[in-house]
């Protein structure tokens, strides 16, 4: 962006939110809007708006409020077009190409379109409280000055956001070339019920089941539809979760936690390798 017509003093500022702030804001508008042409542009116009101020306190601040409020303005348009970042060709490309995740443990690109998919179930105001309070740590006073609303507003949202995302999962395979299979659909449905003997029922009577650590603390591994399962169920329960082919992401809010590798055999699954981060398993969800 030029600047060049910038007085000096307001030039200098200027230059310095530009190159201290850009970054971080292009990944807070990537995760509101995902979409990062959009994010770009978001975060263009916020820079825009701060050189036309005469004065800003706290440019951090002003800059993220500015640019989450345009995302938000974003997202209403879209939603009264009927339109969804999560169907944008960026997102579907991030999940149709996903390489073998068995080792993946950073939200790469992949990972975060699969998120985007999970966030689209939400309304606008609902998605932004949720990504700036669960991923940017604002308060609920902060968010409120953002979305015109009161932060026990705000606050509602962002539980309301959590609890949907927890209790419906999307439902999605996206493996290029063959349809969905039938058995991982069965096993979100299963792992969205929270119970034992409904996962149970997806799995076969020897099925095994191993957690590797991003900590490095050594491996779990269980045997049989039970145990399987059991486990399952206590790092499962409350995440949020979706599926590209095989391939199983859980989320805790906005935050990756496992990626779990399945293989079926005869509309079951037989295996499941997973790969988990357990820092972010048993933080408050609410």
């Amino acid at each position: 962006m030029d600047v060049i017509g910038t007085p000096g003093g307001a030039q200098d500022e200027f230059g310095r939110a530009w190159h201290a702030e850009r970054i971080r804001l292009v990944g807070l508008a990537n995760r509101i809007v995902g979409d990062r042409h959009i994010a770009e542009d978001a975060v263009q116009e916020a820079f825009a708006r701060f050189a036309a101020a005469r004065e800003v306190a706290a440019p951090a601040a002003w800059l993220s409020a500015v640019t989450a409020r345009i995302c938000l303005d974003h997202l209403k348009a879209a939603a009264t077009r009927r339109e969804h970042p999560a169907d944008s060709p960026t997102v579907e490309r991030g999940l149709h190409t996903a390489a073998d995740p068995a080792d993946r443990i950073t939200l790469d690109d992949s990972v975060r379109a699969a998120l985007y998919v999970v966030l689209d179930r939400l309304t606008p105001e609902e998605r932004v409280a949720f990504v700036l309070h669960d991923a940017f740590a604002l308060t609920f006073a902060e968010i409120a000055e953002i979305t015109g609303r009161s932060a026990a507003a705000t606050r509602q949202q962002a539980s309301r956001a959590r609890r949907r995302l927890a209790s419906e999962p999307p439902l999605r395979t996206t493996d290029p070339g063959r349809p969905g299979d039938a058995a991982v659909t069965a096993f979100l449905s299963a792992c969205a019920t929270g119970d034992v003997a409904s996962l149970v029922a997806t799995l076969h009577a020897d099925a095994w089941g191993r957690a590797d650590f991003t900590t490095g603390a050594p491996p779990i591994v269980n045997r049989g539809a039970v145990a399987v399962a059991t486990n399952l169920r206590g790092f499962l329960h409350g995440a949020a979760l979706t599926a590209a082919g095989h391939t199983v992401y859980a989320f805790d809010g906005v935050r990756w936690f496992a990626t779990l590798v399945l293989h079926t055999r005869d509309g079951l699954v037989e295996s499941i390798a997973a790969t988990v981060d357990p820092t972010v398993l048993g933080s408050d969800r609410e």
